[in-house]
């Protein structure tokens, strides 16, 4: 499915867009469309508000707190007062930004330095955060530092620690504890507004789940001026994701909240010890120097003297990728050590890592992650525990998710990129010239960032290419595979008019192609292809129509359908697939010759219901997956035949039955392939010769049980399956 020419994921991202999981990560944000749980708020007595008489001093001119800068904190928090209504700010600025607490009785002061919030609560300044604000704006950078300790592992929403914000839903940078919903409330999140983000810091950035513990925690989130982010917990990286843009839509009206929104609608309980903002990014060391000091640690006496008048830190310059080898631009002969035989070498590289991996997977969209590492790191673990070992990804933008690969490095996922962020911004335009110098230019940034990770597996160049395209697609897949020539590059293919066209103009190491069988209006177990505009051909006419130009030695992948797309006013429309028509795609798939199976799609947007969110449809794929992947050896030492005896063998059945014969490269073994098509009813199907002809000596050994059958003795199918017998000659 394309994620692309409209239909682009929508920045919604509540969960990370996907926080947790795409969907963890979209889903820690919450959106101003999708209610937040507000669980645990409280209306407070009208006379806490009423007997407040604490009047702090007024908002000092921007000019007085924006050029008080240094390299400690705009405002620095160590709840040392003991009583009283007001948290003073120690920071060294010109103008402190004091806070007050609207209820008492709601909290209490720890012998020490401290302040513990029992019952909902806020802390908050008087007027807006103009100081902390114009200085983060200033630099482009920004730390929040926190010593805290919740009050338990249960709370969410997400409950507020830190806030500069109007409301539950319009922020500038919020510190907090938990999800909502059903998604998990044991981890710590963090929402950051820049120029590439929305209104209420979304995507957000989460540490994993079950991460937070019970006790006291050092909590840092950082954003360096190259737009990445990081979430240290103790000291320690706990997520990171490129987050990309400036501050400069920073809102100036925004107050500084402790433990709660402005509305109170996000309450947190629990105990600060310390809150520290600063106008800069702490390093990596400079955390863990924190976490060592304590929450006691004497942060005043490392700080630099105020300089009002210094000019802001110039912004921190992006740090080169590491180099890898590569062609010299210009080169339009193979790269710089090979001869042209080399060259053949190269592509053949490519395609026998392709002819020795069978990838079974999800689909996702990357900018449901955001690269979110804490959210990639649950989706990880996710789709593991459910049999699958592969993601294929779409929009995804190199620095931005090379991260992500770190944790599939960890995890031994296998990862496919498509850099569409990259590409469409600096090769798909009409202005960039298709060259294959400009393709190698482009190409190269990319390869940097991946290359070194070895759960990346391919790249994908384009999501279902128009033929206008096909240049650019062909100019593209090779410079790829000459910049990174053990890894696969391929587009994803579409049409019977684009398939053939731009594959044989690439020459990808894969066939790489997407399959949506479930029109809108077909009939359970109807797989004519009208979702994609065929009323002549079904799933299997049209897999031999688009893979005709295909050379039997280049590998077969398919995303397969799980998701819907329109109604029946669209054109192209699809409806959800029954879990038995997930099990044909899937036997079809094989009997067609595919040695990769990949699912759309895993997390829920654009008015369809991901994986993640489909507990009936998840549960079968993930059973697909557990039983084909035993078989995966055997079927990457086969090619789908269209002679003996294929031409001599039928299957016999009430109904919809499906028949085909794959063999080993020498013919020496041959296995059939068999799949009833009834979607709603379970068959009896007969394996046998056509009538008239000779008895086969032959006996069917099924590949997943090894049960052994007669030739023509009835085997019974679910509705939908398929099975895979090896001939076992007499």
């Amino acid at each position: 499915m394309s994620m692309s020419d409209g239909k682009k994921p929508v920045l919604l991202m509540a969960l990370g867009v996907l926080g947790v999981l795409a969907l963890l990560a979209l889903a820690v944000c919450g959106s101003p469309s999708v209610p937040s749980n507000t669980a645990g708020s409280a209306p407070k007595g009208e006379s806490a508000v009423t007997t407040m008489t604490v009047a702090p001093p007024p908002a000092p001119p921007l000019a007085d707190a924006a050029t008080a800068s240094h390299d400690g904190p705009s405002a620095l928090y160590p709840f040392d007062e003991g009583s009283g209504p007001t948290i003073a700010d120690t920071a060294k600025v010109t103008s402190p930004l004091n806070l007050m607490i609207d209820d008492l009785s709601a909290v209490e002061w720890v012998e020490g330095g401290g302040l513990r919030f029992r019952s909902p609560a806020r802390a908050f300044s008087d007027g807006p955060a103009t100081g902390v604000i114009e200085a983060v704006r200033t630099t482009n950078q920004l730390t929040i530092e926190a010593w805290a300790e919740p009050a338990n592992d249960t709370q969410d929403g997400p409950a507020r620690i830190v806030t500069i914000s109007l409301d539950a839903y319009l922020r500038n940078v919020t510190l907090a504890q938990g999800l909502w919903g059903d998604l998990p409330p044991t981890l710590y999140t963090a929402r950051l507004r820049t120029t590439e983000t929305d209104l209420n810091g979304v995507p957000s950035l989460s540490s994993s789940s079950s991460s937070l513990k019970l006790g006291l925690t050092h909590l840092v989130y950082t954003c360096n001026a190259s737009g990445v982010a990081h979430l240290y917990l103790d000291g320690e990286e706990a997520a990171s994701m490129f987050v990309g843009g400036t501050f400069s839509n920073w809102d100036e009206s925004y107050p500084l909240v402790l433990a709660n929104e402005m509305n109170e609608q996000r309450p947190w309980l629990g105990t600060l010890y310390l809150v520290a903002i600063y106008p800069r990014s702490l390093t990596p060391a400079e955390v863990a120097q924190h976490y060592q000091a304590g929450p006691d640690g004497d942060f005043q006496a490392a700080l630099p003297a105020p300089n009002p008048v210094r000019s802001a830190p110039a912004p921190v310059p992006t740090p080169a990728p590491a180099p890898v080898p590569i062609p010299r631009p210009g080169d339009e002969a193979p790269p710089e050590g090979l001869s042209s035989a080399e060259g053949t070498i190269t592509i053949t590289m490519a395609i026998t890592m392709a002819n020795t991996l069978f990838p079974l997977g999800v689909f996702e969209d990357s900018g449901m992650l955001g690269g979110n590492t804490g959210a990639f790191r649950a989706m990880g673990q996710d789709i593991t525990a459910h049999g699958f070992d592969s993601v294929m990804f779409t929009n995804n933008y190199a620095e931005r998710d090379a991260p992500l690969l770190n944790v599939s490095d960890e995890l031994g996922v296998n990862v496919f990129m498509m850099p569409a962020g990259d590409f469409d911004r600096s090769w798909w335009r009409d202005e960039v010239p298709a060259t294959i110098e400009m393709a190698r230019q482009v190409a190269r940034p990319v390869v940097a960032h991946f290359a070194s990770h070895p759960s990346l597996k391919g790249y994908l160049v384009k999501d279902e290419p128009t033929r206008s395209a096909t240049e650019k697609v062909a100019l593209m897949t090779r410079a790829l595979r000459e910049l990174d020539p053990t890894r696969p590059s391929m587009p994803i293919l579409v049409g019977t008019d684009r398939v053939g066209p731009i594959f044989s103009a690439a020459r990808p190491a894969v066939m790489l192609i997407d399959i949506y069988p479930a029109g809108y209006d077909n009939p359970i177990g109807d797989f004519t292809m009208t979702g994609f505009g065929y009323e002549h051909l079904d799933f299997v006419g049209y897999l031999r129509e688009v893979t005709r130009s295909k050379p039997p030695s280049t590998p077969l992948w398919v995303i397969l359908q799980t998701h819907s797309l329109g109604d029946d006013r669209t054109r192209f429309a699809l409806r959800e697939p029954t879990p038995a028509e997930v099990r044909t795609q899937n036997w079809l798939a094989i009997g067609e010759g595919a040695t990769g199976i990949f699912w759309f799609i895993y997390s829920s947007q654009q008015g369809w219901k991901g994986l993640a969110d489909n507990p009936s449809l998840y549960a079968e794929v993930s059973t697909l997956a557990e039983r084909v992947a035993p078989l995966r050896e055997t079927l990457l030492r086969l090619h789908k035949v269209e002679a003996q005896p294929s031409e001599q063998l039928t299957v016999a059945g009430e109904r919809n039955a499906y028949i085909s014969t794959l063999a080993t490269a020498d013919r020496t073994s041959f296995f059939v392939v068999v799949v009833n098509r009834d979607g709603l009813h379970a068959q009896e199907l007969r394996i046998e010769p056509p009538a008239g002809s000779a008895e086969l000596p032959a006996q069917l050994r099924d590949l997943e049980t090894s049960q052994t059958y007669e030739m023509g003795e009835a085997i019974r199918f679910p509705p939908g399956d398929g099975k895979i017998f090896e001939l076992v000659w007499k």
